[in-house]
């Protein structure tokens, strides 16, 4: 419902080229036709602790987590403008209950911080 409803509405940041919207599916496609990923700001683990990651398009974030190498499980996403340091807290609380709660094969998630372990 975010995804396709909420983000499409939110008008381009000024001296960005396209929408957030734009660039979030952007992003996405490259990840889901396997485009080689470098280590950039488009994605972060975000805690070493936990298994949290976050895909970083413009102005967005997406909250979620590798269930195995190049499998990733988005919970929720965020405009970053509405992010302060609680509400990465909440996103991350999110996913690790959604990790918790969800019925996979254990390991539910990779642990590791390594992106040549998720990617």
């Amino acid at each position: 419902m975010w995804f396709d409803e909420y983000l499409p509405s939110v008008p381009r940041e000024r001296g960005h080229r396209v929408s957030p919207s734009v660039y979030t599916h952007s992003l996405l496609k490259r990840f889901i036709i396997g485009e080689r990923f470098v280590l950039t700001d488009e994605y972060k683990k975000l805690d070493v602790r936990q298994p949290v990651w976050t895909f970083r398009p413009q102005g967005v974030r997406i909250f979620g987590y590798f269930y195995k190498k190049n499998v990733f499980i988005a919970v929720t996403g965020a405009l970053r403008s509405e992010l302060n340091p609680k509400g990465f807290k909440d996103n991350k609380e999110i996913v690790m209950d959604f990790i918790k709660n969800i019925n996979l094969d254990p390991p539910p998630c990779i642990t590791s911080e390594l992106p040549k372990d998720v990617l």
